[in-house]
């Protein structure tokens, strides 16, 4: 399907941040790598948003080899994420594939299960070991387009409460699904909103 005509829900709910920092560069991310990530995050994966931090941007970036050395995900681990009911993970590099992959196995095993993946994500480190998050990632409606830009981020329980005007500030706009979700959090303080800049402990922004 195009970006238009998949359901907008699938791009925000619950979300998991595994750390994937001992997978080197151009190295795979396999079935062996996701259960020992998901045992370690404490967040048992049924139907998550899966981020998977590598330590790509903060090794390489600006550096050319930001775009030259990202980890590929394995076509057993994507259906790993599948079978858990995950429809839309993410990584920090310009693709799922490892660059010497000219098969693009790990985006047609996407197309063939429907789901989607995002690209360039960062500050993924700031959500390892925070356990589940609610996650946003909304595409723009391209008509037929089998892409989009997004504006990422998260929203964390924390021991901080923020009142309902400043979290209101910053996520007016965002579909009435996700309002909806946002209110249901709103109701159980404390909340925290992880955005752009970083100006509390924990928070982080995972697009640019």
């Amino acid at each position: 399907a195009s970006i238009d005509e998949m359901p907008i829900d699938r791009f925000f709910g619950k979300g998991v941040c595994f750390d994937m920092r001992h997978i080197g560069d151009l190295g795979d991310i396999d079935v062996a790598d996701m259960e020992k990530a998901e045992a370690e995050s404490g967040v048992k994966v049924d139907g998550h948003i899966i981020l998977l931090c590598t330590g790509l941007h903060k090794r390489h970036y600006p550096n050319r080899e930001v775009v030259l050395s990202n980890a590929g995900i394995t076509v057993a681990a994507t259906q790993w994420m599948y079978d858990r009911g995950s429809r839309l993970h993410g990584v920090e590099g310009p693709s799922t594939d490892k660059p010497s992959d000219s098969l693009f196995a790990q985006h047609r095993i996407c197309r063939e299960l429907g789901i989607s993946h995002m690209e360039w994500l960062v500050n993924l480190e700031d959500l390892i070991g925070l356990g589940e998050f609610e996650f946003f990632g909304v595409p723009l409606r391209f008509k037929g387009g089998s892409g989009s830009p997004i504006r990422a981020f998260a929203i964390v329980l924390d021991d901080e409460v923020i009142s309902a005007p400043v979290i209101q500030a910053h996520i007016a706009g965002l579909p009435e699904t996700a309002h909806a979700r946002l209110k249901e959090l709103g109701d159980t303080e404390p909340a925290g909103l992880l955005h752009l800049p970083i100006v509390r402990a924990k928070h982080a922004v995972c697009g640019r």
